[in-house]
Order: structure tokens, then C-alpha cells, then sequence
């Protein structure tokens, strides 16, 4: 199931050497048999370019690009997708075909009608999938909208905030985890390192330098911290950043932080990751399995 687009230039054509060399100078794409394939690691987005080939006949013919991105994501998939079509469509001076029942029909591209577009098929696919699914008790990973869409954004503007720190202050993603069975978000902060912390459940403290000695030597091991834990220690050594993120921008690892991560017991939890993609819009979720 997926949004299908189709674009050509205003005038002229558009070879498909041109696309393809157009995608291979722009970051997260792999040209592979014709077709230009978008995936971003940091935000679990994916979607697609290829060179449209059609019946003489049919209403697209004359298209030359066609795009596709799935459905049954969550919406900040369509996001991410809008902001390569856009600038595509800029790129070539594009106009477009949108053959979906609720897309934006023949001529100019119009970025509110494809993300509404998507929404409206995005939705159908939520409907025919959840039906199914619950019919054998599987129940999907699934937070507010407003969440995904602030995580995806810090996830999507994390290496511009990386490249921004004038001092060497670790950035981390934010990634989705099942911790004894409960969907919850994560970031990675080895060894208490000057950074930039994303507010998230749980901090995974990677412990090598502070490890908590044992006998003659040092173990490597890893600490799940509920968020509310850390902030009152790390409180006094933070300033606010944009949202809830915290700057920890200290030269040296304070003895207090020091003290308070080498102290921390490791936890017994059974983990594992959650793609990006899996977790879904928990209003169209519950739309779907208490309104059906």
C-alpha cells in the first residue's frame, strides 16, 4: 500500500540520468536499478523516486518521475517525504498528477494537499491493517501523534545541531525500546560525557571509564536510568535547550555526576528496539480498534 505521484517538468523533459544524478548529490539516497530509494537511519523514514514508464494511452504518459511512500506509518513519515518532493519539484520546475481519490489531482504542486492526501489513505491503511490484526489479539506499539512528530524532529535535526556545537558536546538520537514489555523512549549517553540529553524515559549509561570497579578490575556494563532519576543529580550541571533538552556543557565530568553514575545499580530488564517506523499514531490506533 502507497501514495503514488507522478512529476514532470513545466517544459521540456527529464532523463533519467538527470534524476539519478540529481539523487546521488543529495544525502540518504542509493540509486539501484533506475530507482532512487530514501532512508534516513536517524528517523526510520523511508520512500522512493523512480523513472516513470506508462501506457502511451494512459493519463500519466507524459510523466516522466514517480514517487512513492507507504502507508500504514506514522504521519511524520509524510513529513520528511514532502520536504524531497518539494525541492525536487523545485529543482525541475515540476508539475504533477496525483491520481489518489483525496491527492491533488493534475498541475501544480501543492505541499498541504499531499500530506492531507496521504493522511486520508494513511488512515484507510490503519483501518484494514488494525481490523486484521486484532482479529488475533496483536496490538500495536503506538504514542500521541504530537510525540512522534517532536521526536522525529529532533531526530531529523540532530546532525545540523551536531555540526552547530562549537565545543565537543555529544548529540544522541532519540530511539524507541520495549523495557519488560513497555514501549519507551531512549538515548544514549556514554560515560556521562559533556552533551545535549533529549528529554526521554530512560538514559542508557554506558559505563567504561566510571564503571564501578570489582575486585582488580573495571566492567564494562550499561544502565537503563528513568529520566526523573537523573534530572534532580544532573540538575545543578544543566542549562535548558530548545524543548525539554538539557546542555550538560562542562568541561570535565564533575565529581558529583562522576560519583552519582559510578554509584547506580544495573537493573534486571529484558530490552529490546523498537523501529522507527512500527510505532504508530496512537489517535488513528484507537480511531480504528473503538470506533470499528
Amino acid at each position: 500500500m502507497s501514495y503514488d505521484l507522478y512529476l514532470k517538468p513545466r517544459s521540456g523533459t527529464i532523463t533519467e540520468g538527470q534524476m539519478l544524478d540529481y539523487f546521488r548529490a543529495q544525502p540518504n539516497y542509493t540509486i539501484e536499478s533506475g530507482q532512487a530509494f530514501y532512508e534516513n537511519q536517524s528517523t526510520g523514514v523511508y520512500f522512493w523516486f523512480d523513472k516513470h514508464e506508462a501506457e502511451p494511452d494512459s493519463p500519466d504518459s507524459s510523466y516522466a518521475v514517480a514517487f512513492g511512500v507507504n502507508f500504514f506509518r506514522p504521519s511524520f513519515f509524510i513529513y520528511e517525504a514532502e520536504l524531497e518532493v518539494a525541492a525536487f519539484v523545485r529543482e525541475f520546475d515540476c508539475v504533477v498528477l496525483d491520481p489518489q481519490s483525496h491527492g491533488m489531482g493534475e498541475g501544480e504542486y501543492r505541499r498541504n494537499e499531499l500530506i492531507s492526501g496521504w493522511n486520508h489513505g494513511n488512515e484507510i491503511a490503519y483501518r484494514s491493517v488494525l481490523t486484521r490484526q486484532s482479529q488475533s489479539g496483536k496490538r500495536p506499539s503506538a504514542l500521541p501523534a504530537e510525540q512522534l512528530t517532536r521526536i522525529w524532529n529532533w531526530n531529523y535535526c540532530r546532525p545540523i545541531l551536531q555540526h552547530e556545537q562549537t565545543r565537543d558536546l555529544f548529540v544522541p538520537a532519540i530511539i524507541f525500546i520495549l523495557i519488560d514489555g513497555r514501549l519507551a523512549t531512549m538515548a544514549v549517553w556514554p560515560d556521562c560525557i559533556p552533551a545535549i540529553l533529549p528529554k526521554v524515559d530512560y538514559l542508557l549509561i554506558e559505563r567504561e571509564k566510571f564503571a564501578p570497579r570489582r575486585l582488580f578490575s573495571k566492567a564494562i556494563d550499561m544502565v537503563y536510568l528513568p529520566w526523573n532519576e537523573a534530572l534532580p543529580d544532573l540538575g545543578r550541571h544543566s542549562s535548558p535547550h530548545e524543548g525539554e533538552a538539557v546542555s550538560l556543557n562542562y568541561d570535565d565530568q564533575p565529581a558529583d555526576v562522576v560519583a552519582f553514575v559510578s554509584s547506580l545499580v544495573p537493573r534486571s530488564h529484558t530490552v529490546s528496539g523498537v523501529a522507527m517506523a512500527e510505532v504508530l499514531d496512537r489517535e488513528l490506533v484507537e480511531k480504528v480498534l473503538y470506533t470499528s
